[in-house]
């Protein structure tokens, strides 16, 4: 139950605590998590003021980085500090997507130029998927073709149960 956990992201990134306390192990087999709730919201303006910020995610995250074979980051639909923290960008195979795929590499230059010039796109994942119509597979060729990054084979379909 999210709203029970004593330690979520939202908690790390004021200070609150260290990930290690955050974490809570094998919540199924292989896999660990850090949970988030509605706090994670007011994080934004908290942060307002801290010295590098945009790097908080990154420090934590790194003092555990040769635990885990993979660590994924479940970021908002926007792009705020708590998305430059996490620099990970999910691709919706719908229309507006591609025009924020715009103002994402927009992002990402300026994060480059002033924040971290080691900034790079490891890949593209492509999801909300439905290979029912002709607009997800469009999507997926006008990134190809406008897009010279990796292109993850995994596709995430869209899931109406989910």
């Amino acid at each position: 139950e999210k709203n029970e956990v004593e330690n979520t992201v939202y908690e790390l990134l004021i200070g609150e605590t260290t990930i290690e306390e955050c974490i809570q192990k094998e919540v199924f087999e292989n896999l660990d998590i850090i949970s988030s709730n509605i706090n994670l919201a007011a994080a934004e303006i908290e942060l307002t003021g801290f010295e590098e910020k945009e790097f908080i995610l990154k420090k934590a995250v790194d003092q555990v980085r040769a635990d885990y074979d993979f660590i994924i980051i479940d970021c908002p639909p926007s792009l705020n500090t708590l998305t430059i923290n996490a620099m990970l960008v999910p691709i919706q195979c719908e229309y507006y997507a591609l025009e924020g795929l715009s103002q994402l590499m927009n992002t990402v230059e300026l994060v480059r130029d002033r924040l971290n010039p080691n900034l790079e796109i490891e890949g593209v994942v492509f999801t909300m998927y439905d290979a029912r119509t002709n607009l997800s597979l469009q999507v997926v060729e006008n990134v190809k073709a406008n897009l010279d990054q990796k292109i993850y084979k995994t596709i995430i379909p869209r899931n109406v149960r989910l």
